[in-house]
């Protein structure tokens, strides 16, 4: 879909880095020359992107379009320095920069500055509680993800914890040093200074000064508006936004009341507000509003992009099978019958045991869905039988028996669960909720494990926890899909 826009992302940055605030369409279409993409194509990639925000606009025609590294560069916000900072002379930004930083830009690589000079980083150990306090917008799952990527060292020790908790665990974290910042403030306590957006888009930062007294009233009215911004970004995103993509939205839509001098750090309401907060949502965490129940999913998967005729296909007769799962299934039993891969029985059984799951008895038309669907099982067959090679593919062969070994045990409950024509709004809880997100993360893992090098023994590690999890987690569920299937099929 934005095969012809991405490589032209250099471009378009800068573009939106020099045109202000507001553009149309139209100019950034002629500045790169851009008149054969189509609007709502365009649109679509400015706002999935995170580069651009739109507002419906009753004077235009077509409405606003803001950018995002223009409506944030050049704005201030206040931060309140905690005991940990002020006893280790370091500054930890974690949640309190996160509403201000490009959506593929993670917090350990911002630059901050002061008096014209970056500050220096450093690497310090703390306890993943300690860290999280800081990470205070984040699920554990997300922390633990970009500690990962902040050092390759915290894979080895959340593998360890994995196998066996060791509350006493230290994890490295990036600080960047205060220690001239603090000699040269003379900051009252609790320390808190100003700090302005200097490049949104390269996440450049700079402290400016020491922040101004609170008085009750200020704190009550900065609470008040930014409240009102985070329920409104709620209401106005789609349900799977990330926490940055809410939280940008929100101080966006806050504009001039949450951006001024005198304004109250955002980490203040979170330590003195009980209104949002990271709560479960299945088998994940989502930042969302404490006492407001989330509703199930409308459908029990969402096929991913359609890359192909086939995918195509099965998009259209609602069934979760990709490209990518097609090659999994394959190769994985390639991998079992290499010896003896090139016998036609052997090959048709694949096809017809494999075909039997993909399009159950029970499907309209049947017997058309059933040959479209072998003749693409045989495509996939015929393309790897001559190029697959087991004993080159040790790192993945492990991970892939476990990936289709799960997902052909949820297609079956799947199949039972579509026989009966049961949505996921039949079902109590957040059971359905589950069964969804795990369709989604089996195929991002179906896609991922195309991508598995021989050396990149790190993520075959993170890649094999999340399927392990999976498991266990399915294992639950399934039981307690089960049992709701029984008691509504009696009634």
């Amino acid at each position: 879909m934005f095969d012809q826009l991405e490589p032209l992302l250099p471009e378009i940055n800068v573009f939106l880095q020099n045109v202000g605030e507001v553009f149309t369409l139209e100019e950034l279409k002629n500045f790169i020359d851009l008149k054969d993409i189509d609007d709502s194509v365009l649109s679509v990639f400015l706002v999935a992107s995170g580069l651009a925000y739109f507002l419906p606009d009753p004077d235009e025609e077509n409405g606003a379009w803001i950018s995002r590294h223009g409506f944030f560069t050049g704005k201030e916000f206040s931060v309140q320095i905690s005991d940990t900072e002020d006893e280790m002379r370091i500054f930890i930004p974690g949640s309190r920069f996160l509403p201000f930083l490009p959506a593929n830009q993670q917090v350990h690589e911002a630059k901050i500055f002061y008096k014209g000079k970056e500050i220096p980083k450093k690497k310090v150990y703390l306890s993943f509680n300690r860290i999280f306090s800081f990470y205070f917008l984040y699920s554990e799952s997300d922390l633990s993800n970009a500690l990962c990527e902040d050092h390759a060292e915290n894979v080895d020790t959340l593998s360890r914890i994995n196998d066996s908790f060791n509350p006493e665990a230290r994890f490295a974290v990036s600080a960047w040093d205060f220690s001239a910042v603090f000699d040269k403030c003379s900051f009252n306590h609790p320390r808190r200074f100003l700090v302005r957006i200097k490049d949104w888009s390269n996440a450049e930062f700079e402290i400016l000064k020491e922040g101004s007294e609170l008085l009750e009233e200020d704190i009550e009215s900065w609470f008040s508006a930014f409240e009102a911004s985070v329920h409104s970004s709620l209401k106005i995103l789609p349900m799977e936004a990330a926490t940055q993509e809410v939280m940008s939205f929100a101080f966006f839509l806050g504009d001039d009341s949450l951006f001024y001098e005198n304004a109250t750090p955002m980490e203040m309401y979170f330590e003195q507000k009980a209104v949002f907060g990271v709560i479960p949502y299945g088998i994940d965490e989502k930042f969302w509003i404490l006492d407001e129940p989330f509703t199930n999913p409308e459908v029990w998967f969402d096929y991913p992009y359609v890359k192909n005729e086939e995918e195509s296909f099965f998009n259209y007769i609602g069934r979760p099978v990709t490209e990518d799962i097609i090659d999994c299934f394959v190769l994985d039993f390639l991998s079992e019958n290499y010896i003896t891969r090139f016998n036609d029985d052997v090959k048709k059984r694949f096809i017809k045991k494999t075909a039997d799951l993909f399009v159950p008895k029970f499907m309209n038309d049947h017997k058309n869905m059933y040959s479209k669907c072998k003749i693409y099982l045989e495509d996939h067959y015929d393309y790897w039988v001559n190029l697959y090679n087991p004993f080159q593919d040790d790192i993945s062969k492990e991970l892939r028996y476990g990936l289709v070994d799960l997902y052909m045990d949820l297609v079956i409950l799947f199949n039972n669960i579509d026989e009966k024509k049961l949505k996921p709004s039949d079902f109590d809880g957040q059971s359905s909720l589950i069964i969804y997100q795990i369709f989604e993360k089996l195929f991002q893992l179906c896609g991922f494990i195309s991508y598995i090098e021989e050396e990149n023994d790190s993520f075959f590690e993170l890649v094999s926890m999340s399927l392990e999890n999976l498991s266990y987690i399915y294992a639950d569920v399934k039981v307690e899909i089960r049992n709701q299937i029984s008691s509504l099929t009696k009634k």
